[in-house]
């Protein structure tokens, strides 16, 4: 290691002085005892090189010293019980470049750099896709209320009560109640045996430390009206939504779910409940309650839960566990549910309820579901295109648009169908989707024009 350019007499290259152990003091944060024998060595090289090709004189080593013993906390450090930072002496013309929120000179006019360093050291990198991931550890409770005759495990609450046990341990609870309203007697069975089950809820009760909920109905559905079935056999007749509603959450149970300002309800049943203008209607009404800040049902007519099962999981895990209230996120990740069913969003705001759609170019063009084979009988005979055009509304006046085109490649045949953008919808991430298998999510507010215009295999 050079230390520096020969002095004028001739004498050998000065060596490194070897470290002696300094004691710092709150007057002195760090007693320089090698100070007189490096000071003859600073005399001794007034010029210091930039090394242009010339050997200058060692960098000096720029370390924090942790005082811990005599610590006064600085207004701008939040843990007290932190070590304060000090900035030992170091020779002239050496600058410290800290100036972070960790730095002794926090708060100066200094900008800081990019290359200023950080006092820690990270051991190893991240394993997920955030450094750092809020969880929320509030007791849950997640309660499937469903048909009778209907298996536990036809229900995601399962799922979603084993994906988030990693983290909750006894903090989650999961609780199974069947119904049968054909009439007054298993109407009763099914109040009484709620009531119960509320009874646990109240201080002093096993579940008292519950007050954050989230439930799943799982029911079928008439695919004119979107009444929900009373009873395990289609002869058994269905219901409003809202009546059925009124029995499930009764005044006590409204008033446990009112506790908590975060609560979730999935709806597991056809799309007739969604869709149908009425019941749709009675949904929203629900929702002003604010018994939940949302409520979700599916679109498809001949729905199928099981497929739901995993978004239903990462819709429990984002808003229960990590305390994000938007399904974009999940929905990227959710394209085969896409290619079965839309999703309608209820919040607690009230108004029409968001309506998310899947698009995929050859599949579903803008959520639309369409045969594999063209109206002249030919099968995988559709070229499809897709990208913005420029249409004319007025004179001297054109808007972009997002089509789809599908054109028959037959001579004779050449059918062409474009599906266009709505106005009023956006993509979920901001972009239309790139070629490729994935496809996309949009979303639109919902409409009385969307009435009865369910989504078909």
């Amino acid at each position: 290691m050079s230390a520096g350019p020969r002095s004028p007499a001739g004498s050998s290259e000065l060596s490194p002085v070897p470290s002696t152990p300094r004691t710092p003091t709150p007057e002195d944060p760090v007693t320089d005892v090698d100070a007189p024998r490096r000071s003859k060595r600073i005399k001794a090289n007034k010029t210091v090189e930039s090394r242009k090709g010339t050997t200058g004189m060692p960098a000096s080593r720029v370390s924090l010293v942790y005082n811990s013993t005599d610590f006064t906390p600085d207004s701008h450090e939040i843990d007290n019980s932190a070590p304060r930072l000090v900035r030992p002496k170091v020779p002239r013309g050496v600058v410290l470049k800290l100036q972070k929120w960790w730095s002794p000179d926090y708060g100066s006019k200094r900008k800081d750099k990019m290359s200023d360093p950080y006092p820690h050291i990270f051991r190893q990198g991240s394993s997920s896709r955030e450094n750092m991931v809020r969880i929320i550890l509030e007791p849950i409770a997640i309660i499937t209320i469903h048909l009778q005759r209907w298996h536990l495990f036809e229900t995601p609450a399962v799922m979603a009560y084993q994906s988030i046990i990693t983290f909750f341990h006894q903090h989650v609870v999961l609780i199974e109640i069947d119904y049968n309203f054909t009439n007054k007697t298993t109407i009763n069975n099914f109040v009484n045996r709620l009531n119960k089950l509320l009874d646990e809820f109240k201080p002093g009760q096993r579940l008292e430390r519950f007050r954050k909920f989230c439930i799943f109905v799982s029911t079928h559905s008439d695919p004119s009206t979107g009444d929900l079935h009373l009873g395990p056999e289609p002869r058994h007749g269905a219901a409003p939504i809202k009546d059925v509603l009124e029995i499930m959450f009764p005044p006590a149970f409204q008033k446990l779910l009112q506790v908590h300002e975060k609560n979730l309800l999935n709806i597991m049943a056809c799309g007739a409940v969604a869709n149908v203008t009425e019941s749709n209607q009675a949904i929203q009404e629900f929702s002003t309650k604010k018994l939940f800040t949302h409520i979700y049902a599916f679109t498809q007519a001949d729905f199928q839960p099981a497929l739901s099962f995993p978004f239903c999981e990462k819709l429990v895990n984002a808003f229960l566990v990590f305390d994000r209230f938007s399904i974009h996120g999940i929905l990227q990740d959710s394209q085969s549910l896409g290619a079965h069913t839309g999703i309608m969003e209820f919040k607690a705001s009230g108004g029409p309820p968001n309506h998310y759609q899947w698009s995929h170019a050859s599949k579903s063009p803008l959520g639309n579901r369409i045969s594999p084979q063209c109206v002249c009988g030919r099968m995988d005979s559709i070229k499809v295109t897709s990208g913005i055009t420029k249409i004319q509304i007025e004179e001297n006046t054109f808007k972009s648009v997002y089509e789809i085109k599908h054109r028959c490649k037959a001579r004779t045949c050449q059918k062409v169908t474009i599906f266009s953008f709505p106005d009023n919808a956006s993509w979920v991430g901001g972009n239309p989707p790139a070629k490729g298998p994935q496809g996309g999510w949009f979303v639109t507010p919902w409409s009385l024009q969307d009435n009865n215009a369910m989504e078909t295999n």
